[in-house]
């Protein structure tokens, strides 16, 4: 023992460990120990070689007479060779025992993997007092220390210790279908898919949960989906057309974004990019996609989502915006199917249509697809940016280096006009000088 660390070596037997006076228990006690367990790397048996048998001196003989007779040689019956067993491979998860009026009480087995681990057991339930504490290890491969020991009531505050204590700080422990499961917290959001348990009080009855899809939820989901959509739509509109009836058809831009849009009108007139981008978008939202409830839905406008406010079936004015690829939604509508094909609405949106657990199909999947190259790093946009801010370079330069020719020029007709001024001064004054002899 060292360092306050107890340690077994493998197959090393047991320690003794006596409490003098014994350790007197109430209830409520816990024994809370540190446990390492360290694996070490299994050594191959090998069988040993049969023994060479006793070593037999020579019989030796008698002489007479310059005669010698040899005595018969001493026989020897070998028994048979049986080699030993393979040691056996010992896993005990048992290493911690309790003394306590004579007995010698068994306490939980711990986890053999590596590791550290802190255990705390509720002596205090099997037992009125301690007399002394026994450690082993009859693990073939695996080295055990014990450390930091203590016994403690969990009830208790510092030197002060409720009389009548109504319940006791714990972990929230839940069994759910024979599994028993321990958190350190009420929230437990790891045991059900897509579902948070809130422990708010123990049970002794089996209690029954009913999951029910949050329908409200979902809707918000999908009409947000459909506002960015119409968003996307709109901005395109905006850059790519010089028509000032856009911006009196958009209600969602602010005051700021309004101002920007107006300036940004019909900058981008006649990109190629932008509308096989917005085709494209549109496309993708009228066509159909392949659910498990077949014709019932496969497109969003069976679930009342289309692109002019007058929707299948109906009679109504046409919104001559909707002409544009905006979306609308009939909240009505998209509640009902919602209500009876919720896992549809799910598969018309993503599904994994080849069994190999990832999506690959669907409205919001196949828009992602088309969307991505777009808008990562050094996509078709970045890159795009990038020609323009390279063409702009190089304009700078063109106009830079016409601006340096046209300094270089005019300085050089500057000069040609200073020597012409020059000869034609010397011309008069040459006139001049002629005339007055």
């Amino acid at each position: 023992m060292a360092d306050g660390r107890l340690t077994l070596e493998p197959a090393s037997g047991e320690v003794r460990l006596p409490l003098s006076p014994p350790f007197e228990l109430n209830p409520q006690m816990m024994l809370e120990i540190q446990v390492d367990v360290e694996s070490l790397e299994e050594e191959i048996w090998a069988a040993p070689s049969p023994p060479s048998g006793p070593d037999i001196p020579r019989a030796g003989g008698a002489e007479f007479q310059d005669v010698r007779i040899e005595n018969e040689k001493s026989l020897f019956i070998e028994p048979e060779w049986e080699p030993p067993e393979a040691p056996e491979k010992i896993e005990d998860p048992q290493v911690l025992f309790l003394g306590a009026g004579g007995q010698l009480l068994s306490l939980p087995g711990i986890d053999l993997s590596e590791g550290t681990k802190k255990i705390q057991i509720p002596v205090g339930e099997l037992a009125e007092r301690i007399d002394f504490l026994v450690f082993r290890n009859r693990n073939t491969y695996r080295r055990v220390s014990f450390s930091a020991i203590r016994i403690f009531d969990p009830t208790a505050r510092g030197d002060h210790k409720p009389v009548n204590a109504l319940s006791e700080a714990g972990d929230a422990v839940i069994e759910m279908d024979g599994i028993k499961v321990t958190r350190e917290v009420n929230e437990i959001d790891d045991l059900i898919p897509g579902v948070n348990l809130t422990l708010r009080s123990g049970s002794e009855e089996p209690i029954t949960l009913s999951i029910k899809r949050d329908v409200e939820l979902i809707k918000e989901d999908i009409v947000e989906f459909v506002g960015h959509y119409n968003r996307v739509l709109t901005l395109i509109d905006i850059v790519s057309r010089n028509d000032p009836t856009i911006l009196d058809d958009v209600t969602f831009l602010s005051d700021g974004e309004q101002q920007e849009a107006e300036e940004n009108l019909g900058l981008l007139q006649g990109n190629i990019t932008l509308s096989q981008l917005k085709n494209r978008l549109r496309t993708i939202i009228i066509s159909p996609y392949q659910t498990s409830a077949g014709s019932e839905l496969s497109l969003l406008v069976q679930m009342g989502i289309a692109t002019d406010t007058a929707m299948p079936g109906t009679r109504g004015s046409l919104d001559k915006s909707r002409l544009r690829g905006y979306l609308d939604v009939d909240e009505a509508k998209l509640g009902e199917a919602l209500s009876r094909y919720a896992e549809q609405v799910k598969e018309l949106f993503g599904v994994d249509s080849d069994g190999d657990f990832v999506v690959d199909s669907g409205v919001a999947f196949i828009i992602d697809e088309n969307v991505r190259p777009y808008v990562v790093s050094g996509g078709i946009i970045d890159g795009k940016a990038v020609t323009l801010d390279t063409t702009i370079q190089r304009r700078n330069r063109d106009i830079d280096d016409f601006s340096q020719w046209l300094e270089e020029y005019e300085a050089s007709l500057k000069r040609k006009f200073g020597m012409m001024e020059g000869a034609l001064q010397s011309l008069e004054e040459s006139s001049a000088k002629g005339f007055t002899r």
